[in-house]
């Protein structure tokens, strides 16, 4: 319930991130779609395109407040 306060720019970035993490093995495990369809539902919101050749990182972390980068922090340790 961490997430309710993103609004739905910071909510595709934040599964952005979270596909980033998930990917970045070069796996994408069935367990990491589970999670990632969690977050969709407890946000209220469809899933992203994540393109691992146009992702940036920093220009990503630019969509969210102060407030909201601590409460993806948060949600993601």
């Amino acid at each position: 319930m961490l997430l309710n306060p993103l609004d739905d720019r910071e909510k595709s970035s934040f599964l952005a991130i979270v596909h980033h993490i998930a990917q970045s093995d070069e796996e994408f495990s069935s367990e990491e779609r589970v999670i990632i369809a969690q977050y969709c539902l407890e946000m209220r919101t469809p899933d992203v395109d994540y393109d691992k050749q146009t992702f940036d990182l920093t220009e990503t972390l630019d969509h969210f407040s102060k407030e909201h980068r601590n409460i993806i922090l948060l949600e993601l340790s």
